[in-house]
């Protein structure tokens, strides 16, 4: 993926407006995450929280969703994708950027309960009706200059795939099947001293978005990995290998929330010390420079 265009870091503004936990004053908390990216070419909104506080929170924050230039949803699930709606209501018509699968029928299994529908509340051409106009890809595709959707998450270790209850139902027969989340994909920032990795859940493993991501833009140091990372039901030899590899890829600091859960954020904590940051709605990310 071409990184002609690279920022100034003090030029990229991240900030979470929606997430499980809120700490800047007079927001809100809720199951979802929606992070807004701001750069010289325009800002991107990856996710739109679980429909409850995006408006709200936003409004806080003084951060003016209207003027938003693109949205990206990083899977399709409700939490991530259940503000768009109103989000279309006060923006109007705008891009719209995800992966083929993201309207897939979704469903969670949970300590023997009956499935739970968890997929996106409209179909695409509803979505389309309110302004939506779809960029969906299975590859990778620019979304603004210097940023770009890393597509579909290859999976290439074993340690970072186990079932944790998600179902499809792939014909609409009722019969669901295992679903690996192929739409999950990480939105990559490119700056001067070196990438911006935004992730919404990393279903398919945070090491795996990560290695993608660096080699979509080869011989870039990846300076910043923030977002949801899924860890929540991971065992501890999981969280050590994921910490180790991160690590070992020489990733410079982490700033995780939403579905990683404490325990993972524990183990990043010692792995990374003073590099590691909890996530918060109104929190304002600081990459580490390189």
């Amino acid at each position: 993926m071409s990184d002609a265009v690279q920022y100034q870091l003090d030029e990229v503004r991240v900030t979470v407006v929606c997430e499980n936990t809120a700490v800047a004053e007079k927001t809100l908390g809720e199951q979802g995450l929606a992070i807004l990216v701001e750069c010289p070419a325009g800002s991107v909104l990856l996710d739109t929280g679980g429909g409850q506080t995006l408006l709200h929170n936003a409004d806080q924050l003084r951060l003016d969703l209207a003027k938003v230039d693109a949205v990206v949803i990083s899977h399709g699930h409700h939490d991530h994708s259940g503000g768009l709606a109103d989000l279309l209501e006060l923006r109007g018509a705008v891009e719209v950027f995800g992966h083929p699968d993201i309207f897939r029928p979704r469903y969670s299994l949970r300590d023997g309960q009956e499935p739970r529908a968890s997929g996106l509340q409209l179909a695409q051409a509803e979505y389309a009706a309110r302004g939506a106009r779809w960029r969906l890809s299975a590859e990778a595709q620019t979304v603004l200059p210097g940023i770009w959707l890393t597509g579909g998450i290859a999976r290439r270790n074993d340690f970072e795939w186990q079932d944790e209850g998600f179902r499809f139902d792939a014909d609409g027969s009722g019969r669901l099947e295992m679903d690996p989340i192929p739409d999950d994909q990480g939105l990559v920032v490119s700056t001067t001293d070196g990438l911006i990795v935004v992730s919404g859940c990393a279903h398919a493993g945070p090491v795996a978005m990560v290695r993608q991501a660096m080699e979509q833009a080869p011989g870039r140091p990846l300076l910043c990995l923030l977002g949801g990372l899924h860890l929540r039901r991971a065992s501890e030899e999981r969280l050590r290998l994921t910490a180790r590899a991160l690590r070992h890829m020489d990733v410079r600091s982490v700033w995780a929330g939403h579905c990683t859960g404490f325990p993972a954020q524990l183990v990043l904590a010692r792995e990374f010390a003073s590099e590691f940051s909890p996530l918060g709605t109104g929190v304002l990310v600081e990459p580490i420079q390189a």
